[in-house]
């Protein structure tokens, strides 16, 4: 039930960055959103400030806040609703989805775990063929994707090891794949 919740929550969330991402490739204009928009509204700064009830000096420096990236997500909320406009944020994966992002990750950690497992594993007169291995890397990476271990998003590669011990029974399968 808790793998099932959580691929809910993913699918939500991937959807809702799958719609954002159609704006990956939009730049921000280089004076700013806020700028921009009040020049081409024609709408001059001290009008801008007086909606949003603040000096002018206040709504320049808001301005050059915008563009420096020092600016906060209230205040754009605030600029926005004067604006009769609505601030939309969100994150977009550069890969083409959540669901690669999280595959590529799955893949990198079973590589590891399954090649440094096989190094402590086998004696010098062992041998696993290279399509056992890849069946248990594949194997691997399908149960890191299923589960998403506490671990999946760590950069310390001995975590990777410890927690694929308790993810499945590499030991098991080591066997299985030898014989």
């Amino acid at each position: 039930m808790k793998h099932l919740n959580q691929k809910f929550l993913l699918d939500q969330i991937s959807n809702k960055t799958e719609l954002l991402s159609t704006l990956k490739d939009i730049e921000v204009p280089e004076s700013g959103w806020i700028s921009s928009l009040r020049k081409s509204l024609k709408m001059p700064l001290k009008h801008l400030a007086e909606r949003l009830k603040i000096a002018a000096p206040t709504a320049k420096q808001m301005e050059l806040r915008e563009k420096t990236g020092a600016i906060t997500i209230k205040t754009m909320n605030d600029v926005a609703e004067v604006l009769n406009m609505r601030f939309v944020y969100g994150f977009v994966p550069k890969e083409e989805s959540m669901q690669k992002m999280i595959e590529d990750r799955a893949n990198e950690i079973a590589q590891y775990v399954i090649q440094e497992r096989i190094g402590n594993v086998l004696s010098d007169d062992k041998i696993i063929e290279p399509e056992k291995i890849n069946s248990l890397i594949k194997e691997t990476s399908v149960e890191l994707k299923r589960t998403l271990p506490r671990y999946f998003w760590s950069d310390d590669k001995d975590e990777w090891i410890k927690g694929s011990i308790k993810l499945i029974d590499l030991q098991n399968l080591f066997e299985e794949k030898i014989k």
